[in-house]
């Protein structure tokens, strides 16, 4: 491989890897909007309002579980974290998680977002990443974290 190929790739055009890239406004818009759907991604950012990002590597997502009369809350356990997402109307955005189609979650900030008006719109209220130790099992991790945060599912 010759030097001036890795030059061109590395002088190229870049491509945007994070949905704040590609829409700024997206992110200060006091228009509340739980998620974003897009073309098949490969990471998920998670913004909370806690002050730390996260993202979500569909690559490592084990199983989203959802309970379909409600879809007030769900999981989506991966192999060292599980996401915590409650809210109201969130079934969309667990279809578009398992399709790999959602480029990120935005948790509720009332300080920061204006009460959205359709009663229909899904609204995360809290969104929480729930680290498991690498060597977990989910038995150990819902011992550890309690039943809620890390539902009970067979250890491979």
């Amino acid at each position: 491989m010759s030097d001036k190929f890795l030059d061109d790739i590395l002088d190229g055009p870049r491509t945007p890897n994070t949905s704040d890239e590609l829409e700024p406004d997206d992110i200060d818009d006091r228009h509340y909007r739980a998620y974003k759907t897009g073309h098949r991604t490969v990471e998920c950012e998670l913004r909370t309002v806690k002050p730390f990002e996260h993202g979500l590597p569909y690559a490592y997502t084990y199983t989203t579980i959802a309970f379909s009369q409600v879809y007030s809350f769900f999981w989506v356990v991966t192999s060292f974290f599980v996401l915590k997402v409650k809210g109201r109307n969130l079934r969309p955005i667990v279809r578009a998680l398992r399709a790999h189609k959602v480029a990120y979650l935005q948790e509720f900030n009332e300080k920061k977002h204006d009460i959205p008006d359709n009663k229909n719109d899904p609204v995360i209220t809290q969104l929480d990443v729930i680290i498991q130790p690498a060597s977990a099992s989910y038995q150990e991790a819902a011992e550890k974290f309690g039943p809620q945060a890390a539902p009970a599912i067979p250890a491979r």
